[in-house]
C-alpha cells in the first residue's frame, strides 16, 4: 500500500512540473549566461549566513 502512494505522489508532482523540454531550454540558457553559478552563490552565502547565526 505505501508503494502505491509513494507512486502516486511522485506522479502527481511530476504533472506539475513544466515539460523537460522547456527545462532543459531554460537550464542550458542559465548555464551559458552564468545565472546558474549567480544563484548557487547567493544560496552558498544565504546558508553561511544562517550556520553563524544558528544556536
Amino acid at each position: 500500500m505505501r508503494a502505491t502512494a509513494a507512486f502516486a505522489a511522485r506522479r502527481t508532482a511530476s504533472a506539475r512540473l513544466p515539460p523537460r523540454g522547456a527545462v532543459m531550454h531554460c537550464f542550458t540558457e542559465w548555464r551559458d549566461d552564468g545565472t546558474d553559478q549567480t544563484i548557487d552563490d547567493l544560496r552558498a552565502g544565504a546558508a553561511a549566513r544562517s550556520q553563524r547565526f544558528a544556536v
